[in-house]
C-alpha cells in the first residue's frame, strides 16, 4: 500500500468512526425519547443480522433496523414502533434515510416474530413507491406485504433524512411525537 493510500484509508476509516458516533447518538436518543413513556427496545443489544465474526462481503453495514414495544408487553404485543436506517438508500433518495413506522397489529405476536418477519427489501419498496419524498403516510393491511409487517392492520410510515436529526429536540418534534401521536 502506497503512503497516498494509507492516509486515504486512515482518514476514510476516521470518517466512518464519526458516522458511527453520529448513529449512536441517534440511537441512544430514540432509546431514551422512547423509554420516558415506556417504549423498550427488543432485543436492546441489537440494529442488524448483516455482521458477522467471519470474512463476508458484507464489513460496513448498510442497514440497521430497531424495535420498540411497549415495556408492559415485551413477550407479547399489538403495537410498535421501529426504524429503518438506510445508509445506502434507494436511488430516488439522495442521503441516507430513516423509515420510521408505528404499527397496529389486530392480535398480539412476540415481538420476536417483528424481527424474524420484517426484511430490507420492504422498506425500500416502499421507499421507491414514495419517490424519494419525505412524508408521512398511513398504509392500511392489504398494503403491509410481507416483507414490511406480515398479520399488522395498519402501520404510519415517517421517511426522514438522517442529516434532519442533529438534536434530541430534532429526534423528539420529527420522529418520537408523530410515531406516538399514531397510537392515540
Amino acid at each position: 500500500m502506497t503512503s497516498t493510500v494509507g492516509a486515504s484509508a486512515k482518514s476514510a476509516v476516521r470518517f466512518v468512526q464519526q458516522i458511527h458516533k453520529d448513529i449512536r447518538s441517534f440511537i441512544d436518543a430514540m432509546d431514551e425519547l422512547l423509554g420516558k413513556p415506556g417504549w423498550t427496545p427488543t432485543p436492546s443489544n441489537k440494529v442488524s443480522d448483516d455482521l458477522g465474526n467471519g470474512i463476508n462481503d458484507t464489513w460496513l453495514i448498510e442497514n440497521l433496523f430497531r424495535i420498540y414495544v411497549p415495556t408492559a408487553n415485551l413477550k407479547s404485543t399489538n403495537r410498535a414502533i421501529t426504524f429503518h436506517l438506510l445508509l445506502n438508500p434507494p436511488e430516488s433518495y439522495e442521503e441516507p434515510t430513516v423509515l420510521f413506522f408505528a404499527v397496529k397489529y389486530s392480535e398480539t405476536i412476540p415481538p420476536s416474530q417483528i424481527w424474524n418477519e420484517w426484511t430490507a427489501d420492504g422498506s425500500e419498496t416502499l421507499l421507491n413507491a414514495l419517490a424519494g419524498q419525505f412524508k408521512s403516510t398511513t398504509i392500511g393491511k392489504n398494503a403491509l406485504n410481507e416483507e414490511l409487517f406480515p398479520g399488522a392492520s395498519s402501520a404510519l410510515a415517517l421517511p426522514q433524512p438522517l442529516c434532519g436529526f442533529g438534536s434530541e429536540k430534532d429526534v423528539r418534534e420529527k420522529a418520537v411525537a408523530p410515531l406516538l401521536s399514531f397510537f392515540k
